[in-house]
C-alpha cells in the first residue's frame, strides 16, 4: 500500500509544473502584450481627455501659467540648468511663439548632471521664496513644479551608455525602456551649448533644442508633421 505522505508529494509536484508549464506557455503572449504596449504613442492627444479640453484655456490661468514659466525659466537659469521647452510646451513656441491655446501646463527638459551639481535642497527653497511648490515623482522622473493652478513639468534627461543620446530617467523609463527610447531619447547634439532661443508669450528669449522640429520628429514619430489639437476645436 502507498504511503498518503508519498502521494501527496505527487500531487504538489504535478501541481507546481502544471502552474510552471501554464506560464511559460503564456510568456510568448505576455511578451507580445509588453512589446505592443510599447509601441503606443500615449500623447495626450490619443487619451479619452482629449475630448474634455478647451479650445482656450481660460485668461486667467492661461496668464498664471505663463508667469509660472517665467519665474521657473529665470531660476533655472540663475542656477545654470539647462533646460528648454519641450514636448507640448516646444509645439507651442514653433507654432504660436506662446503655449498652445489649450495648454495647462508647461514641459521642460532639464539636465540630470546640471541639477546633482546644486547644493542638496537648493531649487526647493529658491522656488519655495516665490511661492511655487516642488515635488519628484520617482515613477515619471520629473519634477512637478505647482503655483496656484498653473503647473509645469521638469522632465530630467541624461545619458546613458555613452551613445550620444539623451533618455529620460525613472521607473516608468526603465521598466518601459522600448517605449521611452522610441519616443523620448534623442541625439545630445540637440541641446548642445549655447541653445537657441524664442519668445514664449511675454518671455523674449525660452531655450529651446537646436533644429527645434528636429527634436519633435523624435518624440512625435508617427504624426510629428500634424498639428493635434482638442476635439471641436
Amino acid at each position: 500500500m502507498r504511503h498518503p505522505c508519498g502521494l501527496l508529494s505527487v500531487r504538489l509536484v504535478l501541481r507546481r509544473n502544471f502552474i510552471l508549464a501554464l506560464f511559460l506557455l503564456n510568456v510568448p503572449v505576455l511578451c507580445y502584450v509588453y512589446y505592443k504596449l510599447n509601441l503606443l504613442n500615449y500623447a495626450w492627444y490619443n487619451r479619452v481627455h482629449r475630448s474634455v479640453l478647451h479650445c482656450h484655456t481660460v485668461p486667467e490661468d492661461m496668464e498664471a501659467l505663463i508667469t509660472l514659466s517665467k519665474d521657473i525659466h529665470n531660476t533655472l537659469t540663475s542656477l545654470n540648468v539647462t533646460h528648454w521647452l519641450a514636448y507640448g510646451s516646444l509645439w507651442g513656441a514653433l507654432r504660436y511663439k506662446a503655449p498652445l491655446p489649450w495648454d495647462t501646463d508647461l514641459d521642460l527638459g532639464v539636465l540630470r548632471g546640471d541639477l546633482e551639481h546644486l547644493p542638496r535642497g537648493k531649487l526647493k527653497l529658491i522656488l519655495a521664496s516665490k511661492g511655487m511648490h516642488i515635488h519628484y515623482s520617482s515613477w515619471g522622473g520629473f519634477y512637478r513644479v505647482t503655483s496656484g493652478n498653473a503647473r509645469a513639468d521638469l522632465m530630467i534627461f541624461d545619458t546613458f551608455a555613452n551613445n550620444g543620446y539623451m533618455e529620460r530617467v525613472g521607473w516608468e523609463a526603465y521598466l518601459f525602456f522600448i517605449n521611452y527610447k522610441k519616443m523620448h531619447a534623442f541625439p545630445a547634439e540637440l541641446i548642445r551649448k549655447p541653445l537657441p532661443a524664442m519668445k514664449f508669450a511675454n518671455i523674449p528669449g525660452m531655450p529651446v533644442p537646436h533644429r527645434g522640429l528636429e527634436m519633435q520628429k523624435f518624440h512625435y514619430p508617427y504624426d510629428w508633421w500634424k498639428e493635434s489639437k482638442p476635439i471641436g476645436c
